[in-house]
């Protein structure tokens, strides 16, 4: 992928880990219930949609390292994450509203399966590049985030030798 300069390379959105893990957190029985019920019976049902996630403004890739920034109304965000050594890879979320920024590392690469069939990640199957990262802050709590992220495209550089 390459592109001209433009300020829509994609999508990102970032949840706690145990929400993405668990959707229904939180819900109640009642409402359970009917999920698992709208589950099989809608099998062609609508992946949600992306539109009120925050736009990538920037996507660059060289070699497998991307670095991805994006803004929302109360955040921007900054990630920088190597697919062939995760362990140099990091995010920084900066609160505009309060100052706050919010600094960690990407923990590891969320393994994507049938995206499709999964509610979690059917949103992303419109993109041509998915994935997902899962982090963890370097202060306390130590919170773990999940972060879909949909590219449609991304400026490619040479990777430097």
């Amino acid at each position: 992928m390459d592109s001209n300069k433009h300020d829509n390379y994609g999508v990102i959105q970032f949840v706690p880990f145990a929400a993405f893990e668990n959707p229904d957190m939180g819900l109640t029985s009642e409402e359970k219930t009917t999920r698992l019920i709208d589950k099989y019976l809608k099998k062609d049902r609508k992946p949600s949609s992306t539109s009120d996630w925050p736009r990538i403004n920037n996507a660059i890739k060289r070699g497998e390292l991307f670095v991805i920034e994006a803004e929302s109304p109360e955040h921007t965000f900054q990630l920088r994450f190597d697919l062939s050594d995760i362990s140099s890879s990091f995010y920084q979320i900066q609160s505009k509203i309060r100052g706050r920024n919010d600094i960690g590392r990407i923990d590891s690469v969320y393994p994507l399966e049938d995206i499709r069939s999964d509610s979690r990640l059917s949103m992303l199957s419109e993109f041509p590049f998915h994935i997902v990262l899962v982090s963890i802050s370097s202060q306390r709590p130590y919170t773990k985030l999940a972060w879909r992220i949909g590219l449609r495209d991304y400026k490619v550089f040479d990777s430097i030798n």
